[in-house]
């Protein structure tokens, strides 16, 4: 059984974040510590969800108060998701920085179908703070075009983007094929 914290949001209709991850890790027996970054009604595909972010001070005060109880201790992996805000990401670099943790795996959320779903200011934290923190990324074909600079249009684009990123493993979704223009970010994480 491994000891996991994960990191993301929290949605109360919509199969996605903490809704996912934790069950998930819960049924293969690991221990799961789950810290959401943000408290929607619904996930966005579902229409316009109510809710708020933890505060990057909520944050820190969580993460405080775990480590006092020495819940970090052992941790086999972090898994981080959806960030609210670049002060929530810097939170969570400087903690991964501290923890000596094998495992870092980073869902950057950035977005999809050429449309972010967060500010540039979190998109471009998640890409130079994060990233490099990482061991696993698991970018959709959209974030590794944002992520790398490159343009995701196939799976030979795709495993060039993902050779550009210096990380020791990229698992990467959606990726077409025989279609042209998937991916363009508007900001450029690299």
């Amino acid at each position: 059984m491994a000891r996991i914290l994960a990191i993301s949001s929290q949605v109360i209709y919509g199969p996605v974040g903490l809704n996912c991850i934790v069950p998930a890790l819960q049924s293969q027996g690991h221990e799961v510590l789950a810290l959401p970054t943000i408290l929607l009604s619904n996930h966005p595909g579902h229409g316009k969800p109510e809710g708020h972010a933890t505060t990057a001070s909520e944050m820190a005060a969580m993460l405080a108060a775990l480590q006092n109880l020495g819940a970090f201790k052992n941790l086999d992996a972090i898994i981080t998701g959806y960030f609210a805000s670049a002060e929530q990401v810097d939170i969570i670099a400087s903690l991964i920085a501290e923890l000596d943790c094998p495992i870092i795996l980073v869902d950057p959320v950035l977005g999809d179908h050429g449309k972010l779903y967060i500010s540039e200011e979190t998109a471009l934290a998640i890409g130079k703070k994060l990233l490099p923190l990482s061991t696993i990324i698991t970018p959709n074909a959209f974030e590794l075009s944002c992520l790398s600079g490159l343009t995701v249009n196939n799976a030979e684009e795709a495993v060039s983007a993902a050779r550009k990123l210096h990380v020791a493993e990229v698992i990467s979704t959606s990726i077409a094929t025989g279609i042209t223009n998937l991916s363009t970010c508007p900001i450029l994480i690299d």
